[in-house]
């Protein structure tokens, strides 16, 4: 009893002991100033977090750092010769070869842009104003038309003694008549001005409809891409499951684990394997899309090889000159000011359709007459020739003058509303586009970081679990935060291509004409 109580006594000096050694060290710590320990400068965050952190919390987010360097934008599409130009021929120059090995995006856009009824439908209407423009310009020749005429008139006579006598007058009639206006006091340069002026709004419309549907179609491309690196990411995390599962299961079986994690294990290996079925399905599904974008077979095993290299470390560009180049090159803008211009035509139009116009009119003409009288037939023929002016004095059409001019009015303060709207529009879309590509630049340092930090941490819990120190639970939580962050880098990744190709197209330099 007595051995007893003296280990007692000992066990009791000794705690009292190392109380007062740790109160000794906490006041001689408080003493001398020094900061206690902590979990950043106990080094247990990497030096690329650390850097990283304190970067992001000391930069501005409207402008990033200027020891880097700027971001590279994506190359611009060119327009195709078949959209622009209307002496190429849409089916010939769209007759490429179909196969299915589409190995890169700019191959599967050119394509895509044959194969798409929406671009074949801009090219058409397209060649439609510019023929109308090239119409309006005839306007400067003159009209001259052959004519051709020829009347028979038959008459009968009944005598009471002689009996009756036929009579048959033939006439023919050729010539030639000019029509040329000459002065309409400028009714018909403004016409001609508002016919190119709407082929140009056109024209520009179609490159912008360009741009659209190249962002429409990088995304569902860039969809495979992306479905394909989560499809990836899936298969490894449902190999780290598995391990994880071997794992209790064998020490279960040798009595140092028990059923409770090899359960969790198991449950969370079915659920990985789940998302890795589903993540085949959505992958499968993506390639359908695209295949059916390039009119291939649903079925068509599409296998892009595009290598989607992010910068490490990249700034963006000042947000205020790309803002000034959108007002100036946006196809768009340059449309509506088009649209204004040709409203400013239409009034032109209106207002001098009230003053006269002179136009100058000439022909030749041959008349040929026959009198077929009881085989008796004298030929009669007639040259003539005239030469004059033909001046045209509106007096009254029912209003109809004064009324287009009023509309000719709403429609130039219409285009303008429009134009400002626009520009409004697109100010807005340049402004959205670059804020979301700053912010995606942002995540792509700290996905990355987080990548690293997470495959760190499942690492220790791993270790940590085989040594018998740490939980099921805490390696099961390390093993999702893995495979979540794999799967947030890849839709992250692929977000900032799309969001580069989409602040190209806000600015309006998408493609190339």
């Amino acid at each position: 009893m007595m051995r007893l109580f003296s280990l007692v006594a000992l066990m009791l000096a000794g705690v009292i002991s190392a109380f007062a050694i740790a109160e000794d060290n906490l006041q001689q710590l408080l003493d001398s100033g020094e900061q206690r320990p902590t979990a950043t400068n106990a080094q247990t965050t990497s030096t690329e977090t650390l850097a990283l952190l304190d970067k992001l919390q000391l930069e501005s987010t409207d402008r990033a750092a200027p020891v880097a360097k700027e971001i590279a934008m994506p190359s611009p599409v060119k327009a195709p010769e078949w959209l622009l130009n209307e002496e190429n021929d849409i089916e010939e120059a769209c007759n490429i070869t179909s196969t299915t090995s589409v190995k890169h995006f700019a191959q599967a856009l050119t394509l895509a842009l044959c194969q798409d009824p929406g671009m074949r439908s801009l090219a058409l209407n397209m060649r439609h104003y510019l023929y109308d423009y090239k119409m309006s310009q005839a306007s400067w020749m003159p009209d001259i038309n052959a004519i051709f005429s020829s009347a028979s008139e038959s008459d009968s006579y009944a005598f009471q003694h002689s009996g009756s006598q036929k009579q048959t007058d033939r006439t023919m009639n050729s010539g030639v008549e000019l029509n040329w206006l000459l002065f309409d006091f400028g009714k018909r340069e403004a016409l001609i001005s508002q016919k190119q002026d709407l082929w140009l709004s056109n024209r520009y419309q179609a490159l912008s409809g360009l741009q659209d549907f190249v962002i429409s179609f990088a995304q569902t491309y860039y969809q495979v891409l992306a479905k394909r690196t989560i499809l990836s990411a899936a298969k490894q995390n449902e190999m780290i499951a598995r391990k994880t599962w071997d794992t209790t299961q064998n020490k279960y079986r040798s009595g140092v684990g028990v059923l409770a994690d090899a359960l969790q294990a198991e449950n969370v290996l079915l659920s990985a394997t789940q998302d890795r079925v589903q993540s085949e399905g959505d992958y499968q599904q993506s390639i359908g899309q695209l295949a059916s974008a390039l009119n291939f077979p649903v079925d068509s095993q599409i296998h892009p090889e595009d290598n989607l290299e992010v910068p490490s470390d990249t700034q963006m560009m000042a947000l205020k000159p790309l803002l000034d180049e959108a007002v100036k090159q946006h196809p768009m803008i340059l449309a509506a000011r088009k649209n204004i211009e040709a409203a400013d035509e239409q009034l032109n139009q209106a207002q001098r359709d009230f003053l006269p116009s002179i136009s100058l009119q000439a022909g030749v003409n041959r008349e040929v007459s026959s009198l077929d009288q009881n085989r008796y037939e004298p030929l009669n023929r007639t040259d003539s020739m005239f030469v004059g002016l033909n001046v045209s004095v509106p007096l009254f059409s029912g209003f109809r003058r004064y009324n287009q001019l009023q509309d000719a009015h709403v429609q130039q303060a219409l285009s303008q509303e429009d134009y400002q709207h626009v520009v409004n529009d697109v100010g807005l879309k340049t402004w959205n586009a670059w804020q979301k590509l700053n912010t995606t630049n942002h995540n792509l340092r700290l996905i990355s970081q987080r990548l690293k930090t997470a495959r760190r941490a499942y690492d220790i819990a791993n270790g940590r679990y085989l040594t018998g120190v740490g939980s099921i639970i805490e390696l099961l939580n390390t093993q999702q935060q893995l495979s979540t962050t794999e799967i947030d880098e890849a839709n992250i990744r692929i977000a900032w291509y799309l969001q580069r190709l989409s602040l190209l197209s806000a600015v309006g330099k998408l493609t190339l004409y």
